[in-house]
């Protein structure tokens, strides 16, 4: 899997926290438009581009977390992941992920002795736990209120 992955310093901890507000709030007004794009100036050079509105979204979430201190790492969600790899995305252990793979909850293929996972199809599975998790609460809160446990 290719991760490219850059530490945050200080200065470039400020300078994100600084940005943030702004950015966010040009977002706003960019995602109001009906076009599909956004376009960027460079001050330094005076060069414009057109980049798709959703890259502004993911430059606020970036500077987010730059400005909270935290490592941001590029991932592409057709990079293949490992067992152990899959089972910290999942927050669950490696055996569990392996138990997931050969009962077929979660496609994959094998290289070699090794289980290889699209990082796409660890993510569809992620968000299928917790949509099955917000319903069974959902339940449990909704029996509390038949039963007067509230």
């Amino acid at each position: 899997m290719k991760v490219k992955e850059h530490k945050i310093s200080l200065k470039e901890k400020e300078i994100a926290g600084s940005s943030v507000a702004a950015v966010e709030s040009a977002s706003k007004r960019i995602f109001k438009n009906k076009e599909q794009y956004a376009t960027i100036k460079f001050t330094e050079t005076g060069n414009m581009i057109r980049v798709p509105k959703i890259f502004i979204r993911f430059m606020v979430d970036v500077l987010k977390e730059m400005a909270q201190g935290r490592t941001v790492n590029f991932v592409t969600s057709d990079n293949e992941v490992s067992t152990e790899q899959a089972a910290g995305i999942l927050n669950v252990s490696r055996p569990f992920v392996v138990k997931l793979l050969e009962t077929g909850a979660i496609p994959f293929k094998k290289v070699g002795s090794h289980r290889r996972i699209l990082l796409r199809d660890v993510e569809a599975y992620h968000k299928e736990m917790k949509t099955r998790q917000k319903k069974e609460l959902q339940k449990l809160s909704d029996l509390d209120q038949e039963f007067g446990l509230e």
